[in-house]
This record gives C-alpha cells, structure tokens and sequence, in this order.
C-alpha cells in the first residue's frame, strides 16, 4: 500500500513539475510580440521615386506565407515627360521564405492606370500651297485603363520589424493606351506594426 501510494505522489509530483514547465514556458513569451501578431507593413518605394512616380505600399498579412496589399504611385513631373500619371495596383503576394512573410516571393497583381499623353497630327485644312507647309495640331488625351501583372521579389525582416524589399515585374495596360506597360520594380523600406 506504501508503494502504490509513493507512486501516486511521485506520479503528481512529475505532472506538476511539467505543468508548471508549460506555464513558465507560455509566460516568458507572453510579453514578446508573437511574429504573426503584428499583421501590417507600410513601405515607402525608394527607386521609383528617384525616377520622379512615388509609390507606397501597404500590406496586410494573411497567413504566415501569403498577404494582401496595396499600392499607389503617382507622377510628379508633367505629361510632356511622364505619360503615366497615377496608378492604384491591388496585389497578393506568395512567399517561399522560412519565416512569417519574409524572403523570396512571387505577386499577381491588377491596376487601374491614368495616364496623360499628347498626340501630333498634321492638319490637312492648313496646307498652304503657295509655301507647302503644313501645320501640326496638338491635342492632350487622358484616359484610365486596366492592367494585370507579376513581380517577383525577397523582403528582408530586421528584428526590430524594419523591412527592405527588392522586387521587379511588370504589368500589361489593356484597352486604347499610349503606354502598353505599367512598372513593378523597386528598391522599398518600410516598418511592419
């Protein structure tokens, strides 16, 4: 009877001793952020702003592989030097990295694109006969079109969240446009919250 009773204290003794293992194990991690519990990034595209079309991202985490985001870019030079005026580029992106949404990754991605160019035409009323010469008319057209696109790219996490994202792509405007394709590239930093 001793011996069935010793190890039934000893068998609660060692259950105890694990419990109290797991609590201290969850409480000295309940302080820290868990990796997926901070679900948003903003980051601010530094090589397309160089190039004079500014563009921010923002990006919504879905999974520890998988996100949402969205982009807009818009020009800061006139039409006469920068066709593409304004785009606004929903995306998903897949990643392949080990970490929460960190590495190499892959993007599909849609866009509505403004743009603003000019058209030159010569105008056959004007022709003067007696100089033979002609006179051109400029007209400025605007339109908005559709786009579908792909990148790929790696996102760089430090620990205190700070993000470095290096991608390239590109996507195809549909409809009557001067500009056939829109730009996915870029040198981007930014902070996951």
């Amino acid at each position: 009877m001793k011996k069935k009773i010793s190890l039934f204290i000893f068998s609660i003794l060692v259950g105890l001793t694990a419990f109290s293992q797991q609590v201290v194990y969850s409480q000295e991690f309940e302080d820290e952020k868990e990796p997926m519990a901070l679900k948003n990034e903003i980051h601010f595209n530094l090589l397309t702003s160089v190039l004079g079309l500014p563009e921010i991202n923002y990006e919504r985490f879905l999974e520890s592989n998988f996100s949402v985001g969205l982009s807009v870019m818009a020009a800061l030079d006139g039409p006469e030097k920068q066709e593409l005026r304004s785009a606004f580029i929903p995306f998903g992106r897949l990643y392949f990295g080990y970490g929460n949404c960190e590495g190499f990754y892959i993007e599909g991605n849609a866009a509505v694109v403004s743009e603003k160019y000019r058209d030159y035409y010569y105008s056959s009323s004007s022709y003067s006969s007696s100089y033979g010469i002609q006179q051109s008319v400029t007209t400025t057209n605007s339109s908005t079109n559709f786009g579908l696109g792909v990148a790929v790219g790696y996102k760089f996490l430090t620990k205190n969240n700070w993000v470095g994202d290096i991608f390239a792509g590109a996507g195809r405007i549909f409809g009557d446009t001067s500009i056939d394709a829109y730009p996915r590239v870029g040198i981007s930093i930014g902070k996951r919250f």
